[in-house]
């Protein structure tokens, strides 16, 4: 049980134990870095936040996704936590299969900073998995544009062009972001793929030669 009196970290005492928790992660021993922070919730008193939040991250990282969540949550409902917090809560959400949830999490990040990649994609991505898929093409469209080199946002968008049978517009994400990255022969041999598809098996052979 938490003590009613929680006395948090020093600044130092936070960082050191961060130091090594990190350090055991390096070390993929994750029993210790656990460890690490239970002792130090023992020490404090209970649970701070900062460690919470850390504790959570480990959790993640060791699929112990239930417990995550409870970590992380704690966290959050003691202070405003950062976008990586939240980050982490939507993927343990995301491998729990609570999508509804997960895009609640990205779309948290994401009011901290319209311009996170990952959180973009990650809504985008949980709307697509819901059958939302009208909001999830608008979300990925506006993310695209904001981040034509992300491979997964590429793959997302022409996925789902390609599954409503708009071809051409498959072919338009490929060919941006070919543009944007000319030496990706992932994105070139996506795009030789759509190409292909479309019965333009010469013009796909030129894009394969060149990935």
């Amino acid at each position: 049980e938490a003590s009613a009196d929680v006395v948090p970290p020093s600044p130092s005492d936070l960082a050191r134990l961060i130091g090594d928790v990190r350090t055991a992660v390096a070390e993929a021993d994750l029993p210790a870095a656990l460890a690490v922070l239970d002792d130090a919730v023992a020490r404090h008193g209970g649970a701070d936040p900062d460690v919470e939040l850390v504790r959570g991250r480990v959790l993640r990282a060791w699929g112990r996704d239930v417990e995550a969540v409870r970590a992380l949550q704690g966290a959050t409902s003691a202070r405003q936590i950062d976008a990586d917090g939240f980050h982490a809560l939507a993927w343990a959400a995301e491998r729990r299969h609570r999508l509804d949830e997960a895009g609640a999490w990205w779309a948290r990040a994401l009011s901290l900073d319209p311009r996170d990649a990952q959180a973009a994609f990650g809504r985008a991505r949980s709307l697509l998995r819901t059958g939302r898929v009208e909001e999830a093409l608008t979300a990925l469209e506006v993310a695209a544009r904001m981040h034509p080199a992300n491979g997964e946002g590429a793959l997302l968008l022409a996925g789902v062009h390609s599954h409503l049978g708009r071809l051409d517009r498959s072919e338009g994400v490929w060919r941006r972001g070919v543009a944007t990255c000319p030496d990706d022969a992932g994105l070139l041999r996506q795009l030789a793929i759509v190409l292909s598809s479309m019965h333009r098996d010469d013009e796909a052979l030129v894009v394969l030669e060149r990935a």
